[in-house]
C-alpha cells in the first residue's frame, strides 16, 4: 500500500505522467497556435528549477501558510489518485474509496488553495480566493450529476441501487462495453468534457491565477518552492481527473496485461487532455465569471441532469 501511494501508480508515477503530459499540451496548443513552443519535458524542467533556492516573494512572511495549503491538497488529490490510476490501469480493486470519496477528495485542492489564498497575505490573494470559490460552485454541479448517472447505470445491471465501487464500474464496463458507447450516458460524457478544463482552471476557466490580468501575479508574490508545490499540485490534478475519465466512460478491457493496460490508460488519458484541454485552450479566451455561470448552467449542468433523467427512465423501464 504504501508502495502504491508514494511509487505507483500514485505518488512519482503520478506526478511524471501530469508533467509529461503538461509537456504534450503545451506543445500542440503552440502547434495549433502557429508556434514553436516549449520542448516536452519543459514542465519536468521547470519543476527543478523552481526546487533550487531563490530569492523569496513578496509574500515570504506569510508564504508558508499557502505552502501547508497546497501540501494538503497535493496529499488529497494524491489519495483520489491512486484508486483512480490502479482502476485504470489494471481495474484493480482493494481500495475502499469510491465515487463519493473521489469526488470529496478532488475538491480537496481546490478547498486548500481557497484558505491558503484567504491567509496568505500575497496582494492579489483576495481575488483569487472569491474566483476559486466561484469555480468550486461551478463545476461541482456538472460533476455530480455525471458520477450519479455512472452509478445508477452500473448499479442497474449489477442488481444494486447505485454501484460507487471503482471496481465494479470497471467489471460492468468489461462485461458488457464501454458507458462510452451507451447513448443515456452520452450527455454525461460531453458533461465531463466540460468539467475537466473547469477543474484544472484552464483555457476560459483560467482565472483564479489572473496571468492575463495581473502579469503572473502568484509568480511575483510566492518564493520558489511554493511555486514548485502549486506545480506538483497542477500535474496531479490533471493525472486524477483524466484518469477518472477514463475509469467512467473507457477503462482497460477483460484480460489486458499490466504493459498493455499502463500503454492504454496513457494513451487515453492524452486523448481525451487533447479533446478536452488542449482544444480549449488553444481556441478560446478568458470568459468572466459570470459567463461562465451563464454557460455552464446552460449547457453541461443540463446535459448531465439530461443523462441522470435517461438512466432513471431506462432503469424503470418494464
Amino acid at each position: 500500500m504504501i508502495f502504491q501511494l508514494l511509487i505507483f501508480p500514485g505518488g512519482v508515477f503520478a506526478l511524471l505522467l501530469g508533467l509529461l503530459l503538461s509537456g504534450v499540451d503545451r506543445k500542440v496548443t503552440a502547434r495549433l497556435q502557429r508556434r514553436v513552443g516549449p520542448p516536452i519535458l519543459q514542465p519536468v524542467f521547470d519543476l527543478g528549477k523552481l526546487s533550487l533556492p531563490g530569492p523569496p516573494g513578496q509574500s515570504r512572511d506569510r508564504g508558508g501558510i499557502f505552502a501547508l495549503a497546497i501540501l494538503l491538497g497535493i496529499v488529497a488529490v494524491a489519495l483520489a489518485a491512486v484508486p483512480v490510476l490502479s482502476a485504470g490501469i489494471h481495474g484493480g480493486g482493494g481500495f475502499l474509496l469510491g465515487l463519493p470519496e473521489i469526488g470529496l477528495l478532488l475538491a480537496g485542492p481546490t478547498v486548500a488553495l481557497v484558505a491558503g489564498e484567504r491567509f496568505s497575505g500575497a496582494h492579489f490573494g483576495p481575488v483569487r480566493f472569491s474566483r476559486e470559490l466561484a469555480l468550486v460552485l461551478i463545476w461541482a454541479g456538472a460533476l455530480l450529476p455525471v458520477l450519479l448517472s455512472v452509478g445508477l447505470q452500473v448499479g442497474a445491471g449489477s442488481g444494486e441501487t447505485v454501484a460507487w465501487s471503482l471496481a465494479a464500474i470497471v467489471r460492468f464496463q468489461q462485461e458488457q462495453g464501454p458507458l462510452l458507447f451507451t447513448p443515456a450516458l452520452w450527455p454525461a460524457f460531453l458533461t465531463y468534457l466540460f468539467f475537466i478544463p473547469a477543474f484544472a482552471g484552464e483555457g476560459p476557466f483560467g482565472l483564479c491565477g489572473a496571468e492575463a490580468e495581473f502579469v503572473e501575479a502568484p509568480a511575483h508574490e510566492f518564493p520558489k518552492p511554493v511555486l514548485g508545490l502549486y506545480l506538483i499540485l497542477q500535474a496531479l490534478r490533471t493525472v486524477a481527473v483524466l484518469g477518472l475519465g477514463v475509469v467512467l466512460f473507457f477503462p482497460p478491457g477483460p484480460g489486458e496485461g499490466m504493459v498493455v493496460g499502463l500503454a492504454g490508460f496513457v494513451l487515453k488519458c492524452l486523448l481525451l487532455m487533447l479533446v478536452s484541454l488542449t482544444l480549449v485552450r488553444a481556441t478560446c479566451g478568458h470568459l468572466r465569471i459570470d459567463q461562465l455561470f451563464g454557460l455552464f448552467w446552460k449547457w453541461p449542468v443540463f446535459l448531465g441532469l439530461s443523462s441522470l433523467v435517461l438512466v432513471l427512465i431506462a432503469r424503470s423501464w418494464p
